[in-house]
C-alpha cells in the first residue's frame, strides 16, 4: 500500500477525481427533495466529509435492454426496440486508518453515511453537470490483512434509471460555467 501513498503524496488536489455527493432522504413519507431543492443544495466533495478517505475512480455500464417479436413463418427474430434498464455504479475508495480501532470508528462512519435511507445524487469533477441518482446496494469494508493500516473497497449502488442526467435549465442558468458546454455535448 506505499504505492498508493506515494502517489497521492504527489498528486495536487486538482489532478485527481473527485466525487461530489448529495444525501437525498427516503422512506416513508418523504419525496424526492433534490427536485425540490435543486437550486440550492449543494453537493460536496466526499473528501470533505470524511477527510480521511481518498476517492479513487468509478465504473459503470449500461444495460441496455433489447425487445424482439417472433413471427409465425418468418425465421429468427424482429428488433423492436430497446430501453435502458438499471446500472450498477462502483465507487472505488481508499482508507487510511491508525490503527484497528480507528478503522472501526472509521467503518462505522463511512457504513453509516452510505447505508441510511436515501438516494444518493452523485456527480465527479471531470464532467461535474452530469449527475447520476444511486442507492447504495453494497458497502463491504472487510479488513483481510490486519499488518496494513489502508483499506481499498468499493461502495456498489445502483442508478434505476440507468442513464446520467443533467440539472433543470433554470440552474444551469444561474450558475453556468463555460467548461459545461463538453458535459452537455454542445
Amino acid at each position: 500500500m506505499a504505492g498508493l501513498a506515494d502517489l497521492f503524496g504527489h498528486m495536487n488536489d486538482t489532478e485527481r477525481l473527485h466525487l461530489n455527493i448529495y444525501r437525498d432522504w427516503g422512506g416513508l413519507n418523504s419525496h424526492n427533495s433534490w427536485w425540490d431543492h435543486h437550486d440550492t443544495a449543494e453537493m460536496v466533495d466526499i473528501e470533505s466529509l470524511f477527510p480521511y478517505l481518498r476517492f479513487l475512480d468509478y465504473e459503470i455500464n449500461p444495460v441496455i435492454n433489447n425487445s424482439f417479436t417472433n413471427d409465425a413463418g418468418i425465421d429468427g427474430s424482429s428488433w423492436q426496440y430497446n430501453s435502458a434498464g438499471q446500472s450498477t455504479l462502483t465507487l472505488h475508495f481508499w482508507l487510511h486508518f491508525d490503527s484497528y480501532y480507528d478503522f472501526l470508528d472509521k467503518k462505522r462512519d463511512i457504513q453509516n453515511y452510505f447505508t441510511s435511507k436515501a438516494a444518493f445524487e452523485l456527480s465527479f469533477s471531470n464532467h461535474p453537470i452530469i449527475h447520476a441518482r444511486c442507492y447504495t446496494s453494497k458497502c463491504d469494508m472487510t479488513l483481510k490483512d490486519q499488518g496494513t493500516h489502508d483499506l481499498l473497497f468499493d461502495v456498489e449502488m445502483i442508478n434505476a434509471l440507468g442513464l446520467w442526467f443533467t440539472n433543470k435549465t433554470s440552474l444551469l442558468q444561474k450558475r453556468w460555467k463555460s467548461d459545461w458546454l463538453y458535459d452537455l455535448h454542445m
